[in-house]
Parts: structure tokens; C-alpha cells; sequence
């Protein structure tokens, strides 16, 4: 995508808009398709293997993420995959992420139910949408897209904007936005009063501010 959207001061593509607007509720395996494989290592590692060519989607728990210590995405350079991550109180710290097969700006890591995200000493491979997320980085980076409530840090987002191929939002959890109202404009007939009401509100300030002064 070449276009870009600023969300509450921070780049994102148009497709992820649409994501962080429609649903920051999951995007879970009955709506999008049947979900893909993961391993959770007894030794913290979490592997994540998608086999479908076109579209993958993870549901993991937060506290698994929050402990991890190694994350591993396999999946083909087309397939976009999306990665929910549930909980309110998530941490993602000092551990790397290794991409095998996929592409980077394919995917997208939905932290739906998030309202504290902290993420330091680490290089995330993929976007992030997390719109209810107070967003704590620092020593580290992002490449993809950052979509947060609010962001504190000296963390860096590198300019990979997520491109994936995303399942139109569902409707239950979109109110699609109203179309806007239409404020006739009144004829010049009309602008002497409109004039008339703009000096009464003046001078009813200027009697108001008069008063204040011999108070």
C-alpha cells in the first residue's frame, strides 16, 4: 500500500485502520477460519506453523506471550496471519522473533482485549494493533505499523506498512460510522440576519466581561 493514515499521531496503513475501528474484539477461528497450529516449548519458546497458503490466524494467551523467551512465525510469503493475543496486561521483552517463509507486513498482531502493553529490548517482526492499549517502548524497535490508544517510549517504527489481505469485518462488532449530516447553507437573503444574531452574542460577551471587570 502507498497510502498512509495518521491514527492519533502515528502512521498506519488504511487496511489496519479499518481493523483497529471494526473489531479490537478477536477476530477468532469461527469468523475467519479454522485456526492455525502453535507450540508452547516447555522451555517458554512459543512456534507458530501456518499451513494455509492464503490466510492463518492464532489465538495465543497473553500470559504465554508475556513469558516467552523465543517467537517463531512459519508460513507461506502470501499468506497474511493474524496473531490474537489475548489480555489486558501484556509484556513483550527480551526475546526474538524469527519470520521463516512469511512476510513481515503480512502480519499483524491483534492484542484485542489490551489496555497495558509494555515491549522492551526486542525487534518485532510484523504490525501491531492494540487501540485500547496504553503503549510503554522502549530499546527496541517495530517493523510494521503501530496502532495504539496512547505511546510512551524511545522505542523506533520502522516503515513496513502492513499490506496483508484482511476478511471484511464483521458486523456484530461494527457500527459502520453514520453518513454525515447536511447543514443547508442559508441564501444571501438570509445573512443580515445572521449578522444582526453575531452582534447581539457580541455584545451580550462584552456586557458579560464588563460585569466580571466591576465585580
Amino acid at each position: 500500500m502507498k497510502s498512509k493514515t495518521y491514527y492519533r499521531g502515528l502512521v498506519a496503513a488504511p487496511t489496519v485502520i479499518t481493523l483497529a475501528l471494526g473489531f479490537s474484539a478477536r477476530a477468532n477461528a469461527v469468523e475467519l477460519g479454522a485456526a492455525s497450529d502453535y507450540t508452547v516449548q516447555p522451555w517458554g519458546a512459543i512456534n507458530l506453523s501456518g499451513s494455509s497458503t492464503a490466510f492463518n490466524v492464532f489465538n495465543l494467551v497473553g500470559s504465554s506471550v508475556s513469558k516467552t523467551n523465543y517467537f517463531e512465525i512459519k508460513g507461506d510469503a502470501n499468506s497474511t496471519i493474524v496473531v490474537n493475543i489475548s489480555g489486558k496486561d501484556v509484556s513483550l521483552q527480551n526475546f526474538g522473533f524469527n519470520i521463516i517463509g512469511a512476510d513481515k507486513q503480512k502480519v499483524i498482531y491483534n492484542f484485542y482485549e489490551a489496555t497495558n502493553l509494555t515491549a522492551s529490548g526486542i525487534g518485532i517482526q510484523g504490525s501491531i494493533l492494540a487501540p485500547l492499549a496504553n503503549f510503554n517502548f522502549n530499546n527496541g524497535q517495530v517493523n510494521g505499523n503501530v496502532v495504539v490508544a496512547s505511546l510512551i517510549g524511545n522505542g523506533e517504527s520502522h516503515n513496513y506498512l502492513f499490506n496483508g489481505d484482511l476478511p471484511d469485518v464483521p458486523t456484530r462488532y461494527y457500527n459502520p460510522p453514520k453518513p454525515r449530516t447536511r447543514i443547508q447553507v442559508p441564501e444571501p437573503a438570509n445573512l443580515p440576519g445572521l449578522g444582526l444574531i453575531a452582534v447581539v452574542f457580541g455584545l451580550f460577551r462584552y456586557k458579560r466581561n464588563q460585569v466580571t471587570c466591576l465585580e
